[in-house]
């Protein structure tokens, strides 16, 4: 069986900000606006919710990406 990589890996122990995140993906999709603040300690797993976040955007057909600078 293939190995999966961490970040193709099932989100552990994030079941609420999950919600959080769908939650504000309907909002969108039904035409309001939405902004989330996602903060914490270095390796809290910031950038893998926000990947998730955005895995669920695209399969609702909703344009999404990730950004740096």
């Amino acid at each position: 069986m293939p190995s999966r990589s961490a970040s193709s890996a099932a989100i552990r122990g994030r079941d609420a900000e999950l919600v959080v995140l769908g939650e504000q993906l309907d909002r969108v999709r039904s035409g309001s606006g939405a902004v989330l603040l996602i903060e914490g300690a270095p390796g809290m797993g910031k950038s893998r919710l926000i990947a998730e976040g955005v895995r669920m955007a695209q399969r609702l057909a909703l344009p999404a990406g990730i950004g740096a600078g």
